[in-house]
């Protein structure tokens, strides 16, 4: 089984209180030793709870989104029907009749979305027409999309949108500007590139002027 009720393996891992209180303790102190931006300010509180902020539905499909396993609408929606920090409906269980297909999943599509994703992005830096430039940039940050559904702590894909992101912005208009630029603060700070978040805000400020 993946998933039963709170004291069955599902709930024991990631959501027994009592019995994994220290495990959740240890990922807490681990997150921020690995990942400069690994918690927010409310996540480093004394006190605060990370397995509040956990939904075992969604890590459940995000599994089977990766491993290629899809499930029938049935188990999809009682799954949906958990809350963040909530378990899964008491004695809720998925067995092999609820899988539908177990699909073929390429290991590195992920470069194949990164690497057209960059194709697209050098089209765009040499598109004259804006609106041209618009679509090949919106086609370009699908695939990074993508990219990172597959991969989504990969530093390169993370990177490499970010940059595409400041190359769009310095061809958009003020008001998108500043959307595109957040956009490429976040994805540089997931990647926990403090470098390129620096000159980031150095051109910010720049442009400003």
């Amino acid at each position: 089984s993946v998933f039963a009720d709170d004291e069955s393996i599902g709930a024991t891992y990631l959501g027994g209180p009592s019995q994994f209180k220290n495990f959740w303790e240890d990922i807490k102190k681990q997150l921020p030793a690995r990942f400069e931006s690994g918690l927010s300010e409310e996540e480093t509180k004394e006190g605060f709870v990370l397995q509040s902020q956990l939904s075992l539905a969604d890590l459940c499909k995000r599994v089977c989104d990766i491993t290629g396993i899809k499930l029938t609408p049935e188990v999809v929606s009682e799954l949906d029907q958990s809350g963040i920090g909530q378990p899964v409906k008491k004695g809720f269980i998925i067995v092999s009749s609820d899988i539908v297909e177990i699909t073929c999943k390429t290991k590195s599509l992920n470069l194949i979305y990164h690497a057209d994703a960059i194709a697209l992005q050098s089209q765009a830096i040499e598109t004259a027409s804006s609106s041209g430039r618009k679509r090949l940039y919106d086609a370009s940050e699908v695939l990074f999309k993508k990219g990172l559904a597959v991969a989504p702590d990969s530093y390169y894909i993370l990177v490499d949108y970010a940059d595409t992101c400041v190359r769009r912005a310095l061809t958009s208009n003020l008001d998108e500007r500043a959307n595109v630029f957040e956009s490429a603060f976040r994805l540089y700070k997931t990647a926990n590139a403090s470098k390129s978040i620096q000159d980031l805000s150095s051109m910010a400020v720049e442009l400003d002027h």
